[in-house]
């Protein structure tokens, strides 16, 4: 066991926000070196991901294996397809 008895158990904001920070790393972990333009971000209440990707088909998937990973916390998947992000800039 890794908490001693000394130790008070945490609040359930603070396991709330353990929750979210352990599911965010494990979201990096599972999107390294295959979307390197994703970033993944918790803001307390939900994982966010931003960033953009190169197809709609690659969003659905990563917005999809996000959803998986958090378990019932709420993901919010704000990701851009490269070439919307290209049209918005010309």
């Amino acid at each position: 066991m890794f908490l001693s008895s000394s130790l008070s158990v945490p609040s359930f904001f603070s396991t709330s926000c353990w929750k979210l920070h352990s599911l965010a790393a494990e979201l990096r972990y599972a999107l390294s070196g295959q979307f390197e333009e994703v970033e993944i971000a918790q803001d307390g209440q939900h994982i966010v991901l931003t960033g953009y990707v190169a197809s709609e088909d690659l969003r659905r998937e990563v917005c999809h294996m996000a959803h998986e990973l958090a378990a019932g916390i709420p993901v919010l998947c704000m990701l851009a397809v490269l070439t919307e992000t290209n049209m918005i800039l010309a």
